[in-house]
């Protein structure tokens, strides 16, 4: 967690897809420490994004697609132009 925590970047929000009890700790310190938002994805469920349908059953594919969901909007927020070949939700907008 020590050398995933390395690049977090001072006043630049980062997107932990998944932690445990041991490795949550390290990153909201280094987050902390640089002055970075730190986002968790697995606060986030799937009523946070309606509409949203997974194709992929494996648990992994899921929490993969909850980290993509988290940083979405972040990205959207920073002024990246996202464009997407599906349909999105009204949320989206």
């Amino acid at each position: 967690a020590g050398e995933k925590a390395g690049i977090i970047k001072g006043g630049i929000p980062v997107v932990i897809g998944e932690t445990t009890p041991e490795t949550r700790p390290v990153f909201l310190e280094k987050a902390q420490t640089t002055g970075a938002p730190i986002y968790f994805a697995e606060e986030n469920d799937r009523e946070d994004y309606p509409g949203i349908e997974y194709e992929l059953k494996g648990l992994y594919q899921q929490k993969n697609a909850r980290t993509v969901l988290t940083a979405l909007p972040l990205l959207k927020e920073a002024g990246y132009r996202l464009e997407c070949a599906v349909a999105l939700p009204v949320w989206w907008n």
